[in-house]
């Protein structure tokens, strides 16, 4: 009886001990995520800002230090949420462009779990994400190299991607009669920010 009740503390003890390490972080409500479109044109650079990115993961659970996994992480960004902060007659462009009467959302789905190998003292980790990007209602498959950074309590995510527009079926915008010209390679940028649960 008493090597039993030993035995099962004992269990109990290493059970504790193995997830005390799994914590919980939540979306920063302080810093809220965060996704640009970068170009450029025959006239200048531009940058469109989404204002409205969501159906993202509130809640992540990973023991960072040892290493962990995330899985189906997916977000979605309003189309006609791009803003230029140029004149409004941009923005419709970028918004007809996208096909956002047809094609509201910009779309991303994680296919496959990411493992996160463990955390370097200076607090940085690197991980490769494996999705599914849909632009414009057109879908593709892409590889994504995110820098990940734990300080004190807040978790970071932060990465970017060189697109094309052609591959997405989308005719770059022009203005002046055909003057201006958008050129087709884009980058699109995120940060998503978390913080420990206490």
């Amino acid at each position: 009886m008493i090597r039993h009740a030993i035995l099962f503390s004992a269990l109990l003890c290493a059970t504790t001990f193995m997830t005390a390490q799994i914590q919980s972080y939540s979306l920063s409500a302080d810093k809220p995520p965060q996704v640009e479109v970068k170009g450029s044109s025959t006239l200048h650079s531009w940058i469109a800002k989404a204002e409205d990115i969501h159906d993202l993961p509130t809640n992540l659970q990973l023991d960072i230090e040892k290493g962990g996994r995330i899985g189906e992480f997916s977000f979605h960004v309003s189309t006609n949420s791009l803003k230029s902060g140029r004149s409004n007659t941009m923005d419709n462009k970028i918004y007809k462009a996208l096909k956002s009467s047809e094609h509201p959302n910009i779309l991303f789905k994680q296919t496959e779990d990411v493992i996160v190998k463990g955390i370097e003292e200076t607090g940085s980790f690197i991980i490769d994400v494996l999705g599914v990007l849909e632009i414009a209602g057109q879908s593709n498959p892409i590889s994504v190299h995110v820098e990940g950074r734990l300080e004190e309590d807040i978790l970071t995510f932060k990465g970017s991607k060189s697109l094309k527009m052609s591959d997405f079926g989308i005719t770059p915008p022009t203005a002046m009669f055909g003057q201006i010209v958008t050129d087709d390679d884009i980058e699109v940028t995120f940060v998503f920010t978390y913080q420990l649960d206490k």
